[in-house]
């Protein structure tokens, strides 16, 4: 100046200029939203520096969540796991027929206990990868199963709707919501799209968000109306608030203008993708697979097809009986044999159905009863 002069801290520094000038901490000083919620604050000589936490990508003011099972590269799930992504991170889970701890996955022997798993006692289990089955030995018919409702003892959650099937279940997700039970609330906040205004914060919640403004912006009069607030779309639809308006829109599954949601059913309109051997069942917003009858498998791609297209002649009105590999013939009352050729003398001692006054006679799968002289009926 003139005649003097004057001493000043530089940018990033507070004092005096004269005898000391101190750093100054910005990351102590910025307001929480500086840096988005996701984000770490480093202290810089002359300023800050907002940095993404480990699985979210972005500037460090705004960051996004990094989708680890997409593509499957970014993760180490095994083949036989699925991946589920969550905030910062990812899951690993064995699909069904397996165990472990997702990166790992061994298949699961359900023949060891056959009965818990849905076989007959008197079937006969076959280990599969994944799966298994169950067929009917000699001398008895039917599936090999017993029917058993999955959903007697139902898992599913956060009022998720339990679909039966076989050996399986299927838990439909509400809204909101995702995981093999539906048990993984979706964090809306942490998509790409942004759900809030500018000078709004997302919030996330147990099934859904909220929009709160940040420091420095409050919500005046007039300034907007959250047409969504009031839920004016149906319950199978989302609902978009936009500038002095809303749009709704029906869920996947479903077909209408946002208002009235029809669900569509997928197997009636060939939408679905059930292969050829496969039943389709519609359900609300979706359809199941089941496998059709006589195939087996996790992909419904195991056929027993033994007693089709080759000489199998199961004698004496015998029913053949598909099991993997082969076949057996289920025997009308009175024969026996692996194809039911031997007629079964029922009249052979110890065997004798008859009274001790009569005598009896083997006929072709019966026998009959005739009194002996001095004796009727």
């Amino acid at each position: 100046t003139n005649g003097s002069f004057t001493c000043l801290c530089a940018s990033g520094y507070s004092g005096d200029g004269v005898v000391s000038c101190t750093d100054i901490n910005e990351c102590a000083c910025l307001t929480p939203t500086t840096c988005h919620a996701n984000a770490n604050c480093t202290d810089l000589a002359s300023g800050y520096k907002c940095t993404c936490n480990p699985g979210f990508i972005g500037t460090g003011v705004t960051c996004f969540d990094i989708d680890e099972c997409s593509p499957p590269a970014s993760n180490d799930c095994h083949t036989k796991a699925t991946c589920t992504n969550t905030p910062g991170s990812f899951n690993c889970t064995c699909i069904n027929g397996y165990r472990g701890d997702g990166v790992s996955c061994t298949d699961i022997n359900e023949c060891s206990d056959k009965v818990a798993n849905g076989c007959d006692p008197n079937s006969v289990c076959q280990n599969l990868p994944g799966t298994f089955s169950c067929s009917c030995p000699v001398g008895y018919t039917g599936n090999g199963t017993v029917y058993i409702d999955d959903c007697v003892v139902n898992f599913c959650v956060n009022g998720s709707t339990c679909v039966d099937g076989f050996n399986n279940y299927t838990c439909v997700c509400p809204p909101g919501f995702k995981g093999r039970h539906c048990e993984t609330d979706i964090d809306e906040c942490a998509g790409k799209i942004p759900l809030c205004k500018p000078n709004e914060v997302c919030n996330n919640t147990i099934g859904n968000y909220t929009c709160q403004c940040i420091t420095g912006f409050e919500k005046v009069q007039n300034d907007y109306i959250n047409e969504c607030a009031s839920v004016p779309c149906n319950s199978s639809a989302t609902c978009m608030d936009t500038v002095g308006s809303f749009t709704c829109s029906c869920f996947q599954g479903f077909t209408g203008d946002g208002f009235v949601c029809t669900d569509i059913n997928e197997c009636a309109a060939n939408l679905d993708n059930c292969t050829a051997t496969e039943d389709c069942t519609n359900i609300q917003g979706g359809f199941v697979c089941t496998c059709k009858q006589g195939f087996g498998g996790s992909n419904c791609t195991i056929q027993n097809t033994n007693c089709i297209g080759i000489n199998v002649v199961c004698h004496n009105n015998g029913e053949c009986v598909n099991t993997p590999g082969g076949f057996n013939c289920t025997c009308k009352p009175g024969f026996t044999g692996a194809t039911c050729q031997d007629d079964i003398n029922e009249c052979l001692p110890g065997q004798n159905p008859c009274s001790a006054q009569a005598t009896c006679h083997n006929t072709n799968g019966s026998f009959t009863c005739t009194c002996n002289i001095g004796y009727t009926t």
